[in-house]
């Protein structure tokens, strides 16, 4: 007897096993959201905001902010200074992301001063 042969149903069983445990993963795997354009996550954040669910906002502006956001930058900011008397907690922040939120914020008052 040929030993591919006897072998070929055990390879075939291991080959339909490794198909189907594939397909499983996969499916239980939800397919990564698409990335949302910069004005639809700023506005995700606002909503999140609204509705009272400041941890995520707060988590969404900063993400944002650290990408250039300007207005995230001025909210992130101003979420971190007031937290403990306004949201009753205290936000994670570096100093330099603090120092880069600033800077984008106050580039943005100057370029709104500056235009008429």
């Amino acid at each position: 007897m040929n030993p591919l042969k006897s072998a070929l149903p055990a390879l075939a069983c291991a080959a339909i096993l490794s198909v189907a445990t594939l397909a499983a993963v996969s499916a239980a795997t939800p397919a990564p959201a698409p990335a949302l354009t910069p004005r639809a996550a700023f506005e995700r954040a606002a909503i999140d905001f609204q509705r009272g669910r400041f941890s995520a906002a707060y988590g969404q502006f900063v993400h944002l902010a650290d990408h250039g956001d300007t207005r995230a930058a001025a909210i992130a900011l101003l979420m971190h200074r007031e937290g403990r008397g306004l949201f009753r907690t205290d936000w994670d922040a570096s100093t330099d992301q603090l120092a880069d939120w600033q800077a984008l914020a106050l580039d943005a008052l100057r370029r709104e001063a500056v235009q008429p």
